[in-house]
C-alpha cells in the first residue's frame, strides 16, 4: 500500500502528552496526525501487546481508517511483571505513597515499555515496542506540574534527575515512547 508523500493517521488517545510526543516524532516521516480523543475498552488481558492488538482491531472495525494506539507498561525489578499493563490503575489506587511502600528496601530498578499498534488493514495490526530503563525515586518531584505521574518519580539511565525535570529536548530520543513511535515511523515510510 502506498499512501503518497504525506500520510494522515488517526491517533486514538485521551492523553494530550502522548499526542504531542507523537506529532513531534512522526513529522519527520511526513506523517500528520488526527487526534481522536476517544477512550476505548481495553481487553482484560494482562499482556500489554495483546491489549493494544485487540483494541486496535476493534477501533479499526469502527473507524475503517488507518490508526494507531499506544499503551505503556511498567515492570519493576523487585516485582517482575508489576504493574505491567496496569500502571495507571495501580497509581490511581495506591498513589505515590503505596508505590514507595512497595519498594521500601527493594530494588528500585524499573523498565518502561511503549507498545504502539498500527492498523491500516482489517485484522492486521503491527506492534512496535520501545523501552526505557532507570530507577524509581523515593520522593515525588514537581507534583504540581501537568505531566504524567510516573515522570515525577522515574530517573532514566544516563540522567540524574526525574523525567519531569529533564528538558524535553534532552530526553526526547531516549524515551520508550520515542523508540516505539520511531520504529512505526520508519516502517510506515517504507510502505
Amino acid at each position: 500500500m502506498h499512501w503518497g508523500v504525506i500520510l494522515k493517521l488517526i491517533f486514538v488517545t485521551t492523553n494530550k502528552h502522548k499526542y504531542e510526543q507523537a506529532c513531534d516524532i512522526l513529522e519527520k516521516y511526513n506523517i500528520t496526525l488526527e487526534h481522536m480523543k476517544a477512550g476505548y475498552d481495553e481487553p482484560s488481558d494482562l499482556n500489554p501487546e495483546q491489549i493494544v492488538k485487540k483494541a486496535s482491531i476493534f477501533l479499526y472495525s469502527q473507524i475503517k481508517r488507518p490508526l494507531f494506539i499506544e499503551d505503556t507498561s511498567v515492570e519493576m525489578e523487585a516485582y517482575p511483571g508489576f504493574p505491567g499493563a496496569l500502571p495507571k490503575f495501580v497509581f490511581d489506587h495506591i498513589s505515590y505513597e503505596g508505590l514507595f511502600r512497595l519498594l521500601a528496601d527493594k530494588s528500585r530498578r524499573a523498565t518502561f515499555y511503549s507498545h504502539t499498534c498500527l492498523i491500516y488493514e482489517e485484522n492486521n495490526p503491527i506492534i512496535f515496542t520501545g523501552e526505557m530503563k532507570g530507577n524509581i525515586t523515593d520522593e515525588v518531584f514537581d507534583i504540581e506540574k501537568d505531566d504524567l505521574p510516573y515522570s515525577k518519580i522515574f530517573i532514566p539511565d544516563g540522567f540524574e534527575e526525574p523525567l519531569v525535570r529533564i528538558d524535553k529536548k534532552k530526553i526526547f530520543n531516549v524515551t520508550h515512547r520515542y523508540k516505539s513511535f520511531e520504529k512505526m515511523g520508519k516502517y510506515v515510510s517504507k510502505i
